[in-house]
């Protein structure tokens, strides 16, 4: 079910809007998805022909969104499958939750925590997360203040479907120890880093 400030149900995901994010679809093949963006985002044909596909990974996406400089974040939904992301540093928040019902499960998706705290019946707080934010004045990781919300962080997705919820980073900070040799002086690290 998509549950959004856009009054829009369908598949078994939900999307909470907020008077910020404006609700658009994209014309011809792809014209039964939906988004909402936050900040200036080129490249969202490119990236729904990619989510058409499939689960996409953190290289797709890196590919896609990587050109986009400055702050934004993207929900998009279509049917049952749910895509969010957040710009390399999380400009702006995208939080998570499920909530189990009658019909079987729902993905809530929202800019604002307090959209989809209002769809769980009864969101139990996390001691562990109070004592977080009373410390440092946030929430450490993927972690809320409830237990039933979880948010994205910097540079990370979440591609949601009916059979999975996948969720992986597509901008990495450092360089990745995959493709180059680890740096075996402070010196080489610098240059990885400036």
């Amino acid at each position: 079910m998509i549950l959004s400030d856009f009054s829009e149900y369908s598949g078994r995901t939900a999307v909470t809007g907020s008077e910020m994010a404006e609700k658009r679809s994209l014309p011809g093949k792809h014209k039964d998805w939906s988004y909402v963006t936050k900040g200036k985002l080129s490249g969202i044909s490119n990236l729904i022909e990619m989510l058409e596909s499939g689960c996409p990974n953190g290289d797709s996406i890196h590919r896609c969104l990587s050109n986009n400089k400055g702050p934004w974040a993207i929900i998009a939904w279509k049917d049952s499958i749910l895509f969010a992301a957040t710009d390399h540093c999380r400009s702006w928040p995208i939080f998570l939750g499920k909530v189990v019902n009658s019909t079987g499960s729902i993905l809530l998706s929202s800019f604002h925590a307090d959209a989809i705290r209002q769809q769980i019946p009864s969101p139990t707080l996390s001691a562990c997360a109070i004592k977080q934010a009373l410390r440092a004045g946030y929430v450490l990781g993927s972690n809320s203040l409830f237990r039933e919300i979880s948010q994205i962080g910097a540079g990370e997705f979440v591609y949601c479907n009916a059979d999975r919820i996948h969720h992986d980073r597509w901008y990495h900070f450092a360089a990745d120890k995959r493709q180059t040799k680890s740096p075996d002086s402070f010196h080489e690290m610098t240059e990885l880093v400036f």
